[in-house]
């Protein structure tokens, strides 16, 4: 495991992170409003409620399998990653108000073939659902790994994790038995918060 840089290079007086590039401009409440209430355009959302296959196939080579929104299957020769599971109908914490769905997921955690690690980019609701956490957990248990960035282990051990590891920008590890494949925790210009009291913490 290796480090070069890392966030705390960039953290402001009161201890919460930054995004460094001048590109960076933290979305307006009117452009938030405007994408949860108006901007719904549905026009291009596959009416087509077919799978893409059993998911068989040969276990070595990459193969990427598209869950919706952010969530994907990533197998390596044998490695399988999901990134920011999210099974719920809306990524809120509540399941009736926020940010709804427009296609329901494609399969539930209990249709899911082995999983070995689960990387997490950030808190927002879309991208950590605490419902898919808890499936999760109860499914695979202490064998699953779980990867995320900085500030977030408390809240997935809370959430009966076990196996969670922490990990600073640039920073890098492996799965566990799976030392051939690299992950790195690269940054990203966005935020993150799951309060309004816990904004880029």
């Amino acid at each position: 495991m290796t480090s070069t840089g890392g966030s705390d290079q960039v953290k402001d007086s009161s201890g919460r992170w930054t995004n460094p590039w001048t590109t960076w401009r933290f979305p307006s409440p009117a452009m938030q409003a405007r994408f949860l209430l108006w901007d719904k355009d549905n026009s291009n959302v596959p009416t087509s409620k077919e799978g893409g296959g059993d998911g068989g196939g040969s276990k070595q080579g990459l193969r990427v399998t598209w869950l919706g929104h952010a969530t994907a299957l990533v197998e390596l020769d044998g490695l399988s990653i999901l990134t920011d599971p999210m099974f719920s109908q809306w990524a809120s914490p509540v399941q009736s108000v926020g940010y709804k769905r427009y296609r329901g997921p494609p399969c539930t955690v209990e249709q899911l073939p082995r999983i070995d690690a689960v990387v997490i980019s950030h808190s927002h609701y879309d991208h950590l659902d605490a419902n898919t956490v808890k499936d999760l957990n109860a499914r695979y248990g202490a064998e699953l790994h779980w990867f995320v960035p900085l500030g977030l282990s408390n809240w997935l051990r809370r959430s009966g994790c076990e196996s969670v590891r922490e990990l600073d920008w640039w920073e890098e590890t492996c799965v566990p038995g799976h030392e051939d494949v690299t992950l790195v925790c690269t940054p990203a210009q966005h935020w993150s918060n799951r309060t309004a009291l816990d904004k880029n913490k």
